[in-house]
């Protein structure tokens, strides 16, 4: 039988699969992605994961035990680690961190989904909040492997995106996150299931439409 949270990922991942065919992934995946795109990604994403410590932050806060201190702790520890592999990248393509530090580089879809988490965090358990952040811990991982494993290809300029994304050490991260989420479900029951899916699910609809944002390099100014 299936955990609450193996459902979760089950019935999100046909969401997955057309993430797959964006324009911005099969780039990344031929090597084809136009620089000044992947140089869209890493402004949009680091003021994101700066705003994801934020949360973790509150979810140590909202700890109701040791196991999901532990938790948010080690998210804390990925996440620092993420942004320094976003740095490297930045590095290589002549950007400072101050060019990838800027809050305000963030596109309509990129800034909903920050409030969409950091609000989370504020109304919400810590179920809640893990909840909200289980679709980014899962789906860059999973994205990146069936990426590596379909093409893995020679010369492609994102051969380091790609492994980094893929690497079997964020696994622990993703299990953790697994392992809280189904310890509320049993602990709170169906209200409580209810609730987190439904915030997991908006995660998933944000991170599938944010690839055609990052690929369309799309600013505030491209709603009017």
């Amino acid at each position: 039988m299936k955990t609450f949270s193996e459902k979760l990922i089950a019935d999100a991942n046909k969401y997955l699969q057309i993430q797959l065919k964006s324009n911005f992934l099969v780039g990344i995946a031929e090597g084809t992605l136009e620089e000044k795109r992947f140089n869209y990604w890493l402004k949009v994403d680091y003021p994101y994961l700066i705003n994801f410590l934020r949360v973790i932050s509150i979810g140590k806060a909202k700890a109701e035990d040791e196991d999901d201190y532990s938790a948010m702790m080690h998210h804390a520890q990925g996440v620092e680690d993420e942004m320094l592999d976003h740095q490297k990248h930045a590095n290589n393509n002549d950007l400072s961190l101050k060019d990838i530090s800027n809050p305000n580089a963030m596109g309509p879809l990129k800034y909903s989904y920050t409030r969409h988490q950091l609000s989370t965090a504020y109304s919400g358990d810590i179920g809640d909040l893990q909840a909200s952040m289980l679709c980014c811990m899962w789906s860059y991982q999973h994205l990146a492997r069936e990426i590596k494993n379909k093409y893995n290809k020679q010369n492609n300029p994102y051969t380091k995106w790609i492994a980094y994304h893929s690497d079997e050490k964020h696994l622990e991260g993703f299990e953790l996150a697994c392992n809280l989420i189904d310890r509320k479900a049993e602990k709170y029951g169906i209200f409580a299931q209810e609730r987190m899916k439904n915030i997991f699910f908006i995660s998933v609809y944000h991170e599938t439409a944010l690839w055609e944002e990052y690929y369309n390099m799309t600013t505030w100014d491209d709603l009017y």
